[in-house]
């Protein structure tokens, strides 16, 4: 599942850089979201709340 597929969430992937910057309208469960990443072939490292 990709991130942009969960309803609440805005993803922007940056390959270039390997980063990606999500922004989420509402609370979303943690494990949905990391599951989306490494269905996606990508590391979960870290969240912060700019």
């Amino acid at each position: 599942m990709a991130l942009n597929a969960i309803e609440g969430v805005e993803a922007k992937v940056d390959l270039k850089k390997h980063q990606a910057e999500v922004r989420l309208d509402r609370e979303i469960d943690e494990k949905l979201f990391i599951e989306a990443l490494e269905g996606a072939g990508l590391e979960f490292v870290s969240i912060s709340d700019r």
